[in-house]
């Protein structure tokens, strides 16, 4: 049987409500855009430090739930949500430092889920740790220790093997 050459694609106009918009005039430009969500970010900075302890109260209970049901994948998933939200958090404000604590705390809550397992002595390094950076990103404490914590972090997180799949 030999291959036949396939048609050419025919293009159809579609009309929709987002097409009609993009074509129109008016709006912000994209510079102007920036510049506005910069001016809000920097507003909002000052509220930072009050979402980010309130967020690690609430994964301090999170954290307390899964020490409790160790087996539960729910209470995992619980926690590795607040992390994540930490982690997100911190990117948006510009505290790479808490970002990369965060994220350390949700590969390993990962990998804890993944292997079946339940490591409170882990656990409980990165939560201390997501303490220091906050000090460290608030100014409590000398950026300098930062990179030596972010690799001890690392160390605890590669003694569980990464999933596979």
């Amino acid at each position: 049987m030999l291959l036949q050459r396939p048609k050419p694609a025919t293009l159809l106009p579609v009309t929709s409500r987002f097409s009609r918009l993009a074509l129109r005039d008016g709006g912000k430009s994209a510079g102007d855009a920036l510049a506005a969500a910069e001016s809000f970010i920097a507003a909002e900075q000052a509220k930072y430090f009050g979402w980010v302890a309130a967020d690690l109260d609430e994964l301090d209970r999170r954290l307390a739930r899964l020490a409790a049901e160790r087996d539960n994948a729910e209470a995992n998933e619980a926690a590795y949500i607040k992390a994540s939200h930490i982690r997100d958090l911190g990117g948006s404000f510009g505290h790479d430092i808490i970002t990369q604590a965060a994220d350390s705390l949700c590969e390993l809550l990962y990998r804890l889920r993944a292997a079946q397992t339940y490591s409170q002595e882990a656990i409980s390094a990165h939560r201390a740790a997501l303490k220091l950076v906050c000090a460290i990103s608030f100014g409590a404490m000398p950026p300098e220790s930062g990179p030596a914590l972010l690799a001890g972090l690392r160390q605890v997180v590669d003694k569980y093997p990464r999933p596979t799949r």
